[in-house]
């Protein structure tokens, strides 16, 4: 995707913003399509997800991700955001779709989200260091992802698939 920062037909060379304070960034939520990005991650020769500790989807197994960093371009944004939910370096191997995620409401999130995901592979090395956005890592790999994709939500689970025939 072709990016583009200007101001007065000038183009911008850093483009930076703070974040809002949780109560309005709760309201935007429930008001508006927020752009998002995944990061399904082959760590080890796995695929890796996590437990959400956070809402939407608390509980299920997820890959990292969220918003789009305002003022940074998609794939530097995830790069940051992977490295702060997990600590991985990761070098991007391959967008597998773009999606839309309409999720119920929750107890936080009263009008539920809608989301437009850039879900992409990546291939992530470092050491893994969880915050507290996320807890209990899974590592999903041939053998053992017949027993736990029927557990997963679809979009998760669609999302494998197409990984297991991408590296198979």
């Amino acid at each position: 995707m072709q990016e583009y920062y200007f101001q007065n037909g000038e183009e911008l060379k850093k483009f930076k913003t703070s974040f809002l304070p949780e109560e309005d960034y709760l309201d935007y939520r429930g008001n508006f399509v927020r752009v998002c990005h995944d990061a399904f991650i082959l760590y080890g020769g796995k695929i890796l997800l996590f437990k959400r500790n956070n809402e939407p989807e608390k509980g299920e197994f997820w890959p990292i991700g969220g918003g789009v960093l305002r003022g940074r371009d998609i794939e530097n944004s995830l790069k940051e955001k992977v490295m702060d939910e997990c600590g991985l370096e990761i070098k991007i191997k391959k967008l597998l779709g773009i999606n839309r995620l309409l999720i119920g409401s929750s107890e936080s999130l009263k009008r539920g989200s809608d989301d437009i995901v850039f879900t992409y592979l990546v291939e992530g090395y470092g050491k893994m260091v969880l915050n507290s956005d996320n807890k209990e890592p899974l590592f999903l790999y041939k053998n053992n992802c017949s027993l736990i994709k029927p557990k997963l939500n679809m979009y998760v689970a669609e999302n494998v698939k197409k990984i297991l025939e991408f590296i198979l």
